[in-house]
């Protein structure tokens, strides 16, 4: 069985971006061998950069979360991903939807957190390390 590895919204919207090296590298991440998940959250996150950036047009951007939405697993958040954000913002100082995706991941027992906004190499509850695969 394949580990899960939780997707930030940073590499979606790296994924249609016009910064070639930057989509290549997420490219070649997305061939790895993992199980990968985003959330509902990542989902809205992505439509509004698209839309705010105006990275796309509104149909392909829609055409992007059909895409996403099929080649990723999707998690809800839930009232328990919620309360669980709030002791992580608390004990490690993240952002709060930082602390929603950090949340997340733990909660569907991710190993991997793939994103450029936390710190790279960060271990959490000794079950969920951050990874950054432009450093890697």
């Amino acid at each position: 069985m394949k580990d899960k590895a939780f997707v930030d919204t940073n590499l979606l919207v790296y994924s249609i971006s016009t910064e070639k090296i930057k989509a290549v590298i997420v490219e070649q991440l997305f061939q790895q061998s993992f199980n990968f998940v985003i959330s509902t959250q990542v989902i809205n996150e992505f439509v509004h950069t698209c839309h705010r950036k105006n990275l796309l047009p509104a149909s392909e951007i829609r055409q992007a979360v059909e895409d996403f939405l099929l080649f990723f697993d999707l998690s809800i958040i839930e009232d328990t991903t919620i309360m669980t954000a709030f002791d992580l913002k608390a004990r490690y100082g993240f952002s709060w939807y930082d602390s929603l995706i950090v949340s997340t991941a733990l909660e569907i027992g991710c190993s991997k957190l793939f994103s450029e906004d936390l710190q790279h190499g960060m271990v959490i509850k000794e079950k969920l390390t951050i990874q950054n695969p432009f450093l890697s």
